[in-house]
């Protein structure tokens, strides 16, 4: 794996509403996602 993200923020804007896209926040802290995530972003706390 390389590293880098899968897509861009532009992506992520254009699928906001998209059913078959699934967003993923992954954090090792809780309270960052708790702070601020992208609408409808689902936490995996890593």
């Amino acid at each position: 794996m390389s590293g880098e993200p899968l897509v861009d923020v532009d992506w992520i804007a254009a699928h906001l509403t998209d059913p078959n896209v699934r967003l993923v926040e992954v954090d090792v802290s809780p309270a960052a996602y708790s702070e601020g995530h992208i609408p409808g972003a689902s936490l995996w706390n890593a």
